[in-house]
């Protein structure tokens, strides 16, 4: 495959992505079809299976797509001074990410997880590679003395990560609720737990 070939066949994969996405968004995981997910992206069946061969591989490569683009968040946010600053950021960056509704895809994929395996290792894979990245902030939060070093950091991380599935959960189940004091107050109780003193 010739470079330009390449290029043009990278981006009709990306824009299956994005049009399963928003198909995902709209019908939930367990009711997108690749039917569906053809028409959004305006292609035969025949032409997506040249990319993709199943649903569960969209699903799988959208997870690759999303581990990407955190494991450069987190780069940039290892790079700031402040790790604490950091996990503050990334608590703003998940209330944005609730008001926008893209979290809905998380919550289908956890559910989508309980009744398939493909779907259940991708976000396995994908929650553990996130969590070595959140390790290594809190590593090096611990080398500066920005946090306690008697702490576990694969617990910490694990932790984190769920505080901040939580707060999708917040704005899901009250549309109303003040998700910026929520989420201060949620980064009181962070920092009481792992900030040094």
């Amino acid at each position: 495959m010739g470079r330009a070939q390449s290029a043009r066949h990278g981006e009709r994969r990306d824009s299956i992505l994005d049009a399963a996405g928003r198909v995902f968004m709209r019908d939930g995981l367990q009711g997108a079809s690749i039917s569906a997910i053809c028409a959004e992206a305006g292609i035969s069946p025949g032409h997506l299976y040249h990319y993709f061969n199943s649903k569960d591989e969209i699903v799988e490569a959208m997870a690759e797509g999303y581990l990407e683009y955190v494991r450069e968040h987190f780069a940039k946010m290892a790079a700031c001074g402040s790790v604490v600053s950091a996990i503050d950021a990334e608590f703003q960056r998940a209330m944005e990410r609730s008001n926008s509704g893209s979290h809905g895809l998380l919550f289908d994929m956890i559910a989508e997880a309980g009744r398939s395996e493909k779907v259940a290792a991708t976000l396995e894979r994908n929650t553990r590679a996130i969590c070595q990245l959140l390790v290594e902030l809190i590593r090096k939060g611990q080398r500066n003395g920005e946090i306690r070093a008697d702490l576990d950091p694969a617990i910490v991380a694990t932790a984190i990560i769920g505080v901040i599935d939580a707060i999708k959960m917040v704005a899901r189940r009250d549309r109303k609720v003040d998700l910026r004091a929520v989420i201060a107050m949620i980064g009181a109780m962070i920092k009481r737990f792992i900030v040094a003193e």
